[in-house]
């Protein structure tokens, strides 16, 4: 301190001998401005020399007060330059009367616990340089102007806590009040009846086994209270049965469903357990069985039973569906339609053109079985019209065929399954929108229908009503139908595509249209291959996913939205590779991916009506897990819903379903993976 009031004594008398100097001789210019530099120095000094005011104490008085009431507070502060001083006040809550160092504070009158609550006041102390300090004070609130602790619970005993049903527990609560107030006790439980004397109760325990929680509340006259709670076990003196379960509930012939029988006994007795079936067979012992079901279907009752050392016993049962499983399913413009492994037909859904083939347009809201054949091997749908293949090597067309796509050489829609032709070889088929292509046992590709586009691969756009070869070659393996273009595999592993290339769908680099089969790069190792609507999706032999064609809503699963026109790799799922099988929607697309035994299967794409399955209708451009198990090993896209089948043979559908196409007995959309029972 004494060094500043040395330097601004040496700067006063130095500015005092410049302002001399220039009123009696004339100052030069560069005296002047440092005559100036040395006047806001000294002011510098000055303003830095100001030191803030100190709030010595901020007290209320009393520090307590009721609702309504007023307490006086009280700022003692001193300014370290001996400055005089002025006080500012603020309270959010209540008034403030007065000024100065003292003022009155009204506290609110509106409710307030009976605890009390703590408000804030605020003092700011200035000094004349504007330099300042602020501090708080808090006042409590109560509903009579004392202070109300709680009351204190030292104990809450329960004696035994643990009963059989039916039995009595003891219950004693220990509690004071630091205020000395009356207290009350309030006693409550989640089951059972209590009898209350006061701090004590008696339970009642309930006739089943359980957990019973009883809490108590000890409350002053004032309104404080404090609670405390106490866990007492119920057991049974008999066995009880809480649950049985089966998973899965429905399973097709042959396959297994876990049992668990969850019990409880007498305390510190050991529960056995006993299995009865009507058919099938048990494996394991104890609460957790395996059984596995009989070849025939129907629905098969186990039961089991549990027993205690003393011979009593408990029983409960539970039924199993068991049906013929699913091995191929296909689906259609908001219409499905299966095969299962005995060989018959079934189709469910929209039927406005016959296309369930059950001889009439009523929509079907769960599967039904087309006719009563048992030879049906494989079947394919379009937007309204269904081609199937016998296991004799037949051909079989019905639904929808204004452009002939049912092969039948007219334009006639057919309500039942209707042969095309008489040829004995038929491997493999494939529907479009409205055209069909299919594959025969020699190699053959054959195609007919809507041909505006070259979809037929004819090397011209006239629609044909009956198949007509296409070219002469006999390597053709497999062919996949888009909406209005084609794309096939031959045996020697290259990739060929023909028709609407608006999008780039035909993987040839550009977006041209063309009616001849061309060949798709150089590659000879495509194995499979799926077309959507407008897009593409095909594997490899080194079980890689590639894509192409129109990605509005992220349908090629490249992590963005943009349409690609050349096969592009799928590397944004988990895995690059072992991808087994593939299918494409109208806009989006489903994929399992093989892990030794486990399928997985994975989504992407426009998600309106949940087809993804994800649990939500959110659209997305990468490949996501449909979390719902491992085993799945088939699986089929329409317009807007997704049927899939796992390793038991179990059929599960998601999606829209307008028309009941998920085969659930209702119209109501699901956004995750649904058992369909029949």
């Amino acid at each position: 301190m004494g060094n500043k009031i040395f330097t601004y004594l040496i700067l006063s008398y130095l500015f005092s001998q410049f302002v001399y100097a220039e009123l009696h001789f004339g100052v030069p210019s560069a005296v002047k401005k440092k005559t100036k530099e040395l006047k806001d120095k000294i002011e510098q000094e000055k303003i830095a020399k100001n030191n803030p005011p100190v709030i010595v104490s901020l007290t209320a008085e009393p520090p307590v007060v009721a609702t309504g009431a007023v307490t006086t507070i009280t700022c003692i502060a001193e300014d370290p330059d001996n400055e005089a001083l002025t006080y500012s006040w603020d309270a959010p809550y209540g008034a403030i009367t007065g000024s100065g160092y003292s003022v009155s504070w009204t506290a609110p009158t509106y409710y307030t616990p009976p605890t009390g609550t703590y408000y804030p006041i605020f003092c700011t102390v200035y000094d004349t340089k504007g330099a300042s300090a602020t501090a708080k004070v808090d006042v409590l609130v109560t509903p009579d102007g004392r202070i109300n602790r709680t009351p204190i619970i030292e104990a809450l005993t329960a004696e035994p806590l643990s009963v059989s049903t039916g039995g009595v527990v003891t219950i004693v609560c220990t509690a004071y009040d630091l205020d000395d107030d009356e207290i009350t006790y309030f006693w409550h439980t989640t089951t059972g009846t209590l009898l209350i004397y006061t701090s004590s109760a008696i339970l009642t325990a309930p006739d089943f086994p359980t957990n019973v929680t009883v809490f108590c509340t000890v409350k002053d006259n004032r309104g404080a209270e404090t609670s405390e709670s106490v866990y007492i076990n119920v057991y049974p003196v008999v066995p009880v049965i809480s649950s049985l379960l089966a998973s899965p509930i429905v399973v097709s012939t042959g396959a297994t469903s876990t049992i668990v029988c969850n019990a409880y006994g007498p305390a510190s007795d050991t529960l056995t357990y006993s299995w009865d079936i009507t058919a099938g067979t048990i494996t394991g012992y104890g609460y957790y069985v395996k059984w596995v079901a009989p070849s025939s279907t129907g629905v098969y009752t186990i039961t089991c039973t549990v027993s205690d050392s003393k011979n009593n016993t408990a029983q409960k049962s539970i039924d199993i569906t068991v049906i013929i499983p699913w091995v191929l399913i296909s689906c259609g413009l908001d219409y499905t339609v299966g095969i299962k492994s005995d060989g018959t037909l079934w189709s469910w859904g929209r039927n406005n053109f016959g296309q369930l083939g059950i001889g009439n347009t009523e929509h079907m809201l769960t599967p039904t079985q087309v006719g009563t054949d048992t030879d049906w091997a494989y079947v394919a749908c379009g937007y309204y019209h269904t081609v199937a293949i016998k296991k004799n090597g037949t051909l079989w067309a019905w639904g929808r065929n204004d452009y002939g796509q049912l092969g039948l050489g007219n334009d006639i829609n057919i309500y039942t399954p209707t042969q095309v032709g008489t040829d004995t070889n038929w491997s493999y088929v494939s529907c479009g929108a409205f055209h069909t292509v299919a594959i025969k046992k020699d190699g053959t590709l054959w195609s007919w229908g809507f041909n505006n586009q070259g979809q037929l691969g004819l090397r011209h756009n006239t629609n044909r009503n009956t198949p007509t070869s296409v070219g002469t070659e006999r390597n053709w393996s497999f062919v996949s139908c888009g909406a209005y273009y084609t794309v096939a595999i031959k045996t020697d592993g290259t990739l060929w595509s023909w028709g609407a290339n608006d999008h780039g769908q035909l993987g040839l680099g550009h977006n041209i249209s063309t009616n001849t089969p061309t060949q798709v790069g150089t590659d000879t190792n495509w194995s499979y291959v799926s077309c959507g609507s407008i897009h593409t999706i095909a594997i490899k032999t080194d079980t890689t996913l590639w894509s192409w064609g129109f990605n509005y809503y992220g349908q090629l699963g490249l992590g963005h939205n943009i349409d690609i026109s050349t096969p592009t790799q799928i590397t944004t799922a988990n895995a690059d590779k072992l991808w087994e099988r593939i299918s494409c929607g109208f806009e989006y697309s489903v994929g399992i991916i093989k892990i030794l035994n486990d399928g997985t299967l994975w989504s992407w794409g426009r998600n309106y009506f949940g087809q993804l399955g994800l649990g939500n209708k959110n659209d997305t451009n990468i490949p996501l897990r449909v979390d719902h198990g491992i085993d799945w090993s088939y699986v089929s896209c329409g317009y807007s819903h997704t049927a899939a089948i796992q390793e038991d043979g179990t059929l599960w559908c998601w999606g829209a379903n307008n028309y009941g196409q998920l085969g659930l007995g209702d119209t109501t959309e699901r956004l995750t993976p649904t058992l369909v029972y029949k």
